[in-house]
Formats: structure tokens, sequence, C-alpha cells
């Protein structure tokens, strides 16, 4: 019998680790072609265990440095050179700074681990995703962000950081950024939607909504950890701050969006 996703490709980031690793062998247990983003991790350590994990050959894992955007356009360009289409974009975030600290490139930790990443990669893999369509990307974001809000004065906490802010803003702008993103792309048949998958069964939830068949077309949606569709902050929904993050991230990577 074939597998469900055979023939399919799907990136997943954070996937040597948690719930990014539990789904990616989920996928990969479904037939689906992997391209495992790798960090902090030897990305030739990182296959050989995730296709031990999945039972499945076929994973490549590719590594990145989230807190780099050259880093991130490196690895979207090797995706790109290697797949002529993206089936499935899963972005799973990065890690909270206990302290406030710049990149590189001038972006506070948390928002480029968080956010910024994720909203860069995407801009640069829309094309496969297209040449694929119908696809999906799937943002796995945190409840915390019903506590958030962008402060498009100081998305980088330098007047007053604290951690937990600083996690909520980035949790929010991921919400934000599926909402706008889905309403940009409309007609071109890719989804956009969001999970909130909590501690209990995260994998499984993100599956659902990677690959439930009934899930065709539904899109700008937040889904529970029962699959369920929810509604989330306030905030989230507000049009001139979607507009505004949208801009500023367009400036923070100096990548402008196509759509």
């Amino acid at each position: 019998m074939t597998a469900p996703l055979s023939g399919r490709v799907a990136l997943v980031t954070g996937a040597t680790t948690g719930m990014g690793r539990a789904i990616a062998v989920g996928l990969a247990q479904r037939g689906a072609r992997i391209v495992a983003a790798v960090e902090d991790d030897d990305p030739a350590v990182a296959k050989q265990t995730l296709r031990r994990l999945s039972d499945s050959d076929a994973i490549e894992a590719l590594g990145v440095d989230r807190l780099s955007q050259s880093s991130v356009s490196e690895l979207a360009a090797c995706v790109r050179d290697r797949h002529e289409r993206i089936d499935l974009l899963v972005n799973v975030g990065g890690a909270v700074a206990p302290q406030h600290a710049l990149t590189a490139d001038g972006v506070e930790r948390t928002l480029a681990g968080c956010y910024l990443s994720a909203f860069h990669l995407t801009t640069l893999l829309l094309e496969p995703l297209a040449e694929a369509a119908p696809s999906r990307v799937v943002n796995v974001v945190s409840r915390v962000h019903h506590g958030g809000h962008v402060d498009l004065d100081d998305l980088h906490g330098e007047r007053d950081y604290s951690p937990a802010r600083a996690y909520a803003q980035a949790q929010l702008a991921m919400v934000l950024f599926t909402y706008e993103l889905a309403c940009r792309l409309d007609g071109l048949d890719i989804t956009v939607n969001c999970v909130e998958p909590g501690l209990s069964a995260p994998a499984r939830t993100v599956l659902k909504v990677a690959t439930d068949p009934e899930l065709e077309g539904v899109t700008a949606e937040c889904f529970d950890r029962w699959g369920q569709q929810r509604r989330t902050s306030d905030a989230s929904y507000d049009p001139g701050t979607a507009a505004g993050l949208w801009r500023a991230s367009e400036d923070l990577i100096r990548v402008p969006m196509p759509v």
C-alpha cells in the first residue's frame, strides 16, 4: 500500500530535538521525503538518527543558524537547488534568550530565532511552495501569545527587556504572520495555518494539521492541541499591527516579500 505522503517533500525546522524531531519522524513514517533543518547538531549525525527513528532513508539534513540571516539564506538556496517543489513547510520555533542581546544582523535574539527566521525562510521558499500547490505552511506557536504585545517602536526590547515578554511578542508575531501570509497568498493554493499544540501529544496535533486531507484548502486558522480550530488573541487580528510587522520584518531581512 502506498504511504499517504509518498512523493511529497517536507521541510521541518528545529528537526533534531523534541517536537520538531517527532514531527520529522512522523512525516517520514507517512512516506514524505524529509529535509531536516539542523541547528546545534552535526547534520550527518542528525540524518542518521532521524533515519533510525523513522525507519526511512528518505531524509536529508541541512545545517542552519537561525540567528544568522546569511545562514537562513544559504539553507533556502540549498533547498531550492535540491528540490523544485516543497509540499510542506513546518516552522518550529527557536530558543528564548535569557538576557538582552542582538544578533550580528542587529536583531534581538528571541525575535530572530522564534519569529524572524521563519518569516525569512518562508519568504525564500514561496516559489517551490507554489510549484507544489496545493501545499501547506504550518507554524507552531505557543499559547503565551495571548499575553503578547508587538511593540513596533521597540521590537528589539532595548528599552526594557524581559525574556518572557520577548517570547510572548515573538509568538504573537508568528500568529500575525500566519494570518497575513494566508491573506497575501489567497488564490495561490498555499494554505497557511498555525498550531498551539500544548504539552499533550504535541507532534500528533501538528501532523494532523499538516497532513489531514479534510483540511485541504483550510487557511488562516489556528488549531488547538485537539486539532480543533480556535480563536487566538484579539491582538492577533489587528490589521494595523500585522501590516506594520510585515513592513518591519521586510526591512530587517532586507528582502521584500514577493506577495
